[in-house]
């Protein structure tokens, strides 16, 4: 060989080198490095790096197998070259290599929409659902796949898809407004967070165990930590931060909290105190510049440690607290309240130790409570309290209940308690008095629904045999005859009911009726209540009206009195037929009553007033008076005209609901009774009319009301004669003061001419308004009063 062709060999083995180089920095890359990197990517960046791959390894492949690099090669075999053998195994290593990259592409994409929705789903916990079907889809390349079975891929892909549910757990979690949210929401987020990630370790050991079954030869044999490590600090940091947003809901509950009794006051302050250090504290923790949900960032367990401590230190404040509480507390139920409003607080451990040594103390207090449960249940039992509303039965089984609670909270109480406390010898003798406490009172229970049972089968079945109705002889009255037995059986299931006691059959058996007899007593009360109000409202002369209504109901109801039972059949039809007949009967009272009220309201508007009126208390003249007088009765008279064409009307209505012949002596009584009323109204207008005018002419109601007087009188002289302006009598030929009081008077009597009489077709009130002794007596007065003052007049001469 010459130098020209030794130093052309030499250039083709210098090709080689870089080409080796290239090459194995090829082959040499591997996912891990990725992880190695920092940059915690997702199984969607193992995917693009085999794909990467393979597309380099294809290409390098493509050009080993091309004619230059054959034609190169086998330069170098020619010249007998040491890097022939060399690169021919590195071209091997290619060929293998480019395999296992395009087919772990093609493995792996079968699962890219899973990664894919693992990594940018905005549903945090639909991401349960898609972690069995992933851990399926890994089983199946592991099975299947020639490459991508070993475990070193399994670890790398792991610790990817645990990169990605990190990432969407911190961003559910979200530490920028975990602080800002409410601390049970954020508490709820944490506990999902961890709940998610465990049930993706969880799916794991299931897949992990599945596959040690299904591939023996090959199982996965990878310890969790490999897998999960940063899984599990990320856990680790979702518990402190549980911790720390439990804390923050538990310490909350000291804002509203307000300590009774001597010392509550000073208490409250020292809660208000602690609560106030807990906000400082928490504002610290919430001003951090890092996410807390970083597992990188390293501040947050120094961070942490510093609030633990603060917190600690307020827990044994509280302790304190709490402590002082109870010892000023009176009695057992004060204590339990006083815990129950730090619940929440009392399961922390500096505080449980605290309230450890005040145990025994309620527990001697509870003691003594039970002891007087117990003195007052074999003091009361024969004979208990009950309540105003409840029945018998129902009310001692509920006071014997209430003994009970009273019993049997605190205890509720105390078994939740430390283990040291349940295991002390005060809890045990506790434990067994309240046991033959609670035995007393369920026994006792028990032989009151015994006793109560074998009532109900003697005389529930008499009870309901008896009649519908029964009449009070004396009165002629109705009753609806439910007996009280039944009442109070219906009321003692319903509450036996409500305390959740067995009810016997026999009783529940009628009270399955219950809502029945409801609507059929009270549609019976209704009867019995319309026909009472008519047997008790009805006048003597309104009798004859209703008389044969009164006796058709009378004959009908007899048949409730007599023959139906409450176990009858036809109750309904019995009570819709005499629900008919007596409100039939009522409407009829009803309307006769309410058109004598409408009558009476009529004669009201016009009888209370005269029909004379005086304005001003001025002074008249007797032209002036007697002018406005007429233009007074003149406007009554048109109104009283048309009151008497209503009250006709009202009349002939009440004539038309009674049904009832005008001619019927029934009738003419009614109307005689409502003409009586006409009278008395026209009497009144009258009355009114003639005291008013008495009044004004009387000179000591004059005086005493310190009012002018009616009409001016003036003495004049018309030689050769002296006179009165008006004249006092008729003497004169001229028109008297006494002619004009005469026709006053007339005019109060004329009212009864205004619209005729109800009882006959013809005539008017007139023979009765001069008949009437009140009207004569006022007529007497304003004549004596006109006499006296002319007399006066007279004597001034």
């Amino acid at each position: 060989m010459c130098i020209r062709d030794r130093d052309r060999v030499h250039a083709l083995e210098g090709s080689v080198v870089t080409w080796t180089r290239q090459i194995k920095n090829v082959l040499k890359t591997d996912p891990e490095n990725l992880l190695k990197a920092g940059e915690h990517p997702g199984p969607l960046a193992q995917i693009k790096f085999w794909e990467a791959k393979a597309a380099n390894l294809n290409s390098i492949h493509e050009q080993l197998t091309g004619p230059k690099i054959k034609k190169i090669i086998k330069v170098l075999e020619l010249a007998k070259s040491t890097y022939c053998p060399t690169f021919g195994r590195l071209c091997s290593e290619v060929a293998l290599a480019r395999l296992e990259a395009n087919e772990n592409v093609s493995y792996l994409n079968t699962m890219a929409a899973l990664f894919d929705q693992l990594a940018v789903s905005d549903d945090f916990g639909a991401l349960r659902d898609i972690f069995r079907s992933m851990m399926h889809g890994i089983l199946l390349v592991w099975k299947h796949s020639v490459h991508f079975n070993t475990p070193a891929r399994l670890v790398v892909l792991f610790r990817m898809i645990s990169n990605d549910l990190i990432r969407q757990a911190a961003k559910f979690c979200d530490g920028t407004t975990i602080f800002e949210i409410e601390p049970q929401e954020a508490v709820d987020r944490v506990k999902q967070a961890i709940e998610l990630c465990m049930k993706f370790q969880k799916d794991y050991m299931e897949y992990k165990n599945k596959a040690n079954v299904e591939c023996k030869q090959n199982p996965w044999r990878v310890q969790m930590p490999a897998l999960f490590g940063r899984l599990d600090t990320f856990l680790e940091r979702c518990s402190d931060m549980q911790d720390l947003v439990e804390t923050i809901l538990q310490f909350n509950r000291l804002d509203k909290i307000e300590i009774g009794g001597t010392k509550g006051k000073t208490l409250t302050d020292s809660v208000t105190q602690v609560f106030n250090d807990f906000l400082e504290a928490v504002k610290k923790f919430e001003q951090v510049s890092y996410d807390v949900f970083d597992v990188e960032e390293k501040l947050f367990e120094e961070d942490y440690y510093h609030f633990r401590v603060q917190i600690k230190e307020m827990e044994r404040r509280l302790g304190s607290v709490l402590v002082q509480g109870l010892d000023d507390c009176a009695t057992v139920d004060a204590a339990f309240k006083l815990l129950g409003s730090f619940e929440g607080l009392l399961e922390r451990e500096i505080i449980q130790n605290e309230l450890e040594r005040r145990y025994i103390g309620l527990l001697n207090s509870y003691s003594a409570d039970l002891k007087q449960v117990q003195e007052m249940f074999l003091l009361k039992k024969s004979s208990p309290p009950i309540y105003n509303n409840m029945p018998p039965i129902a009310g001692a089984l509920n006071w014997s209940r209430g003994l009970g609670d009273r019993a049997d909270q605190p205890m509720v109480r105390f078994r939740g308690c430390s283990k040291s406390i349940l295991d002390s010898d005060e809890m045990k003798e506790v434990e067994k008095m309240h046991a033959g406490i609670m035995e007393n009172l369920q026994e006792y229970e028990r032989m009151k629904c015994e006793d109560w049972e074998k009532e109900i089968d003697v005389s529930v079945a008499a009870k309901l045999k008896q009649p519908l109705l029964r009449r009070d002889l004396e009165t002629n009255m109705l009753h609806v005859n439910f007996d009280k037995a039944l009442v109070r059986l219906l009321r003692e299931v319903k509450y036996m009911q409500l305390l959740g006691l067995d009810v016997p059959e026999t009783a529940m058996a009628i009270y399955k009726r219950a809502e029945h007899f409801r609507t059929q007593t009270g549609n019976l009360d209704l009867i019995v209540n319309k026909y009472n109000w008519v047997r008790e409202n009805l006048l003597e002369v309104e009798l004859p009206l209703v008389q044969q209504q009164l006796h058709d109901i009378d004959a009908y109801v007899e048949k409730g009195i007599k023959q139906l039972n409450w176990k009858s059949h036809g109750i309904n039809d019995f009570i819709g037929h005499s629900m008919s007949q007596v409100q039939e009967t009522e409407t009829i009272l009803k309307t006769l009553k309410d058109n004598v009220t409408k009558i009476q309201a009529v004669l009201e508007k016009w009888s209370s007033n005269p029909l004379m009126e005086r304005k001003d208390q001025r002074i008249y003249h007797v032209d002036e008076l007697q002018a406005q007088h007429e233009e007074v009765v003149s406007d009554r008279s048109d109104k009283i005209s048309e009151a008497g064409e209503a009250i006709h009307e009202i009349v002939g209505g009440s004539n038309k609901v009674v049904k009832v012949s005008k001619g019927a002596q029934s009738w003419r009584a009614y109307v005689e009774y409502i003409n009586n009323i006409v009278i008395d109204g026209f009497g009144l207008t009258t009355v009114n009319s003639l005291k008013f005018l008495r009044n004004q002419v009387d000179p000591v109601f004059i005086k005493r009301g310190d009012i002018q007087p009616l009409v001016e009188v003036k003495l004049e002289l018309n030689l050769p004669d002296i006179m009165f302006d008006p004249c006092l009598d008729g003497h004169t030929g001229r028109i008297s003061l006494r002619d004009t009081i005469y026709g006053f008077m007339r005019d109060f009597y004329s009212v009864g001419r205004l619209f005729k009489r109800l009882d006959t077709k013809d005539g008017d009130y007139i023979k009765e308004l001069e008949e009437s002794l009140k009207i004569r007596q006022y007529v007497d007065e304003i004549l004596h009063h006109l006499t006296n003052n002319e007399d006066q007049c007279t004597e001034f001469l």
